[in-house]
């Protein structure tokens, strides 16, 4: 009863930080504009007005300094704020996250601006999700594996997707709901999976091989398991349909050139650049984005910890999904050589709450 009281202490201080930097500290970064340009267009503006009516929407949503920056601080910022096919040529970029912007339109169709609406479903679902990694692992109620995946989450990405305008948030908290299920071995995961791809076409990687391991080891009907599958695999088609750039011009665009108007830009990506780029993203790591090697390591942990043999399935399952979260961060790195941290907050978090519970949690566990 004594470790609950600081435990329970971690977790409200955990949870408080994260609301505060969502709510209180907001990032308004450019994803801004695009999505409430998009939100704009779903509620049925119209192509002429959607630049007149997002800027003036933003002037009066975000401080004046944030104003600024979106609109005046490049050639290309400027470009879109007073040019209307600027604009609407960067919307295909934006327009393939349908979760994300139906819940901004929806929002800001009962009176929220922009940046209250992007901060709402950033902050709730980051917070959702470090709750939800509280009860990641059925039966793990250990208090300070608790405590220490609670401060521990903040470290890993879901402050920054709190702060965040675009997605990530929800990606991050899809990836741990998927894992919680997946452990629990419940069927509705059939359903989660596919709805992951519908919030970050890039989660196929993480939910491709828990599809694979169901199909092979959990106990689930076949036939349902591989029609998830297949429907993972036709919603990662969903932004080719609905007119978004392929991978081509979306990594010309973010690694080579940004252009005012990437409808023209080739989306032709020679080996040497491609190599040019995640070169430069490799030696960036040590630098400025050295939460990689926590990431690894806390991968490494986990993988080689010996837990309680009473857990039964739930380590080989547990490992699994360590396991899945490491190889699709990988594999995402070196499709799109990126390493933000907002891109894995839910992998990093999900492994964080695994490796807490292979290490530290020693109590016989039970299904729940």
């Amino acid at each position: 009863m004594r470790t609950a009281y600081p435990a329970a202490a971690a977790v409200v201080l955990s949870a408080a930080l994260l609301i505060w930097a969502g709510f209180a500290d907001p990032l308004c970064n450019w994803d801004l504009v695009g999505y409430t340009a998009c939100a704009l267009e779903l509620r049925g503006t119209p192509d002429s007005s959607i630049r007149e009516e997002t800027f003036g929407l933003l002037e009066r949503s975000v401080p004046p300094v944030a104003y600024q920056d979106l609109t005046s601080s490049t050639p290309v910022r400027i470009a879109r704020a007073t040019d209307d096919e600027s604009l609407l040529q960067h919307l295909p970029f934006y327009r393939i996250r349908f979760v994300y912007v139906a819940l901004l339109a929806g929002l800001s169709g009962i009176g929220l601006n922009p940046l209250q609406a992007a901060s709402a479903i950033s902050t709730a679902a980051a917070l959702a999700a470090l709750l939800l990694l509280l009860r990641l692992v059925p039966g793990a109620r250990t208090p300070w594996c608790a405590a220490a995946v609670a401060l521990g989450s903040l470290g890993t990405g879901l402050v920054e997707v709190a702060r965040h305008a675009t997605p990530d948030a929800l990606g991050a908290f899809f990836v741990v709901a998927c894992s919680a299920m997946f452990l629990r071995r419940r069927k509705a995961m059939l359903i989660m999976l596919p709805l992951c791809v519908t919030v970050r076409t890039d989660l196929l990687l993480f939910v491709l091989p828990l599809h694979a391991y169901a199909f092979a080891r959990l106990p689930f009907s076949r036939i349902p398991t591989a029609l998830s599958a297949a429907s993972s695999l036709a919603l990662a088609f969903l932004p080719h349909l609905a007119g978004g750039y392929g991978w081509g011009t979306t990594f010309e665009y973010t690694f080579l050139r940004q252009d005012a108007y990437p409808a023209l830009l080739s989306g032709s990506v020679t080996p040497a650049a491609y190599l040019s780029v995640l070169r430069s993203s490799v030696a960036s790591i040590p630098h400025s984005e050295t939460w990689v090697f926590l990431f690894v390591a806390v991968l490494v942990l986990g993988m080689s910890a010996k837990p309680n043999p009473g857990a039964g399935t739930l380590v080989s399952d547990a490992r699994f999904v360590l396991a899945a979260a490491g190889l699709s961060a990988l594999i995402h790195f070196l499709v799109f050589p990126a390493a933000w941290p907002r891109f894995f907050a839910g992998h990093f978090a999900t492994a964080l709450s695994l490796t807490a519970f292979l290490c530290l949690d020693r109590t016989r566990l039970q299904g729940g």
